[in-house]
Parts: structure tokens; sequence; C-alpha cells
């Protein structure tokens, strides 16, 4: 009888180490933030299962949030250009010719167009 209770209380003890020991690697890797920042989808929607129109909107929203950031590129010039092509492309249909003007662009500006 006197077993039965320390079965619990040990494996209540091994899960409490476990959660403080993983406590500061948490706390020491926060989320990112910030204007530009754009999050990766979640494991329930995985990146092969965007659609064209979600790609559309998650590079046009990545590159309009980094290109401030990149003014000094040295094709900045084309990759604005490849920008409002892609965006107009995007918004009359074409999502998938759209979507790889888009990336392009985010590549002329050394940004990771990888989802």
């Amino acid at each position: 009888m006197h077993t039965q209770r320390m079965v619990p209380v040990s494996m209540a003890a091994v899960l409490l180490g476990f959660a403080l020991s993983t406590a500061p690697a948490l706390a020491a890797n926060p989320m990112p933030s910030g204007k530009g920042y754009i999050p990766l989808p979640s494991y329930s929607q995985s990146a092969s299962k965007l659609t064209s129109t979600e790609r559309c909107k998650l590079y046009e929203r990545r590159f309009d949030g980094q290109v401030a950031a990149h003014e000094q590129a040295a094709r900045i010039d084309e990759a604005r250009t490849l920008r409002i092509e892609g965006g107009r492309l995007c918004s009359q249909g074409s999502q998938a010719l759209g979507a790889s003007k888009l990336r392009e662009a985010l590549d002329y500006i050394g940004v990771d167009s990888k989802v």
C-alpha cells in the first residue's frame, strides 16, 4: 500500500523536473515579432497546403514588411516592379504566376521566400 502512493508522487516529481528544466530554454528563445515578421503556417496548415491565393498574400505581406530594411539591395527597382506585377497578377486571378513574381521580388532584395 505504501508503494502505490510513491508511484504517483514519483511520476509527479519527474514531470515537474522536466517542466522546470525546459523553462529556461523557452524563455531564452521567445517568438520573434515586429514589423515585417510573417509567421510560418501552423502545423495544422502545412506550407504545401497553402493555396495560391494564400501564397500571394503571404509573399505580398513579407515583401511590404521587409522592403524598407533592404533599400540598398542592388536590384531594389526590379524587385519593386516585380512586386507590382505579382500583386496585379494575383488580384486578376493568376495567383500561381503572381506568387512566382512575388517570390522573385523577395529574392532580389535578399529576403527568404521559403514558406
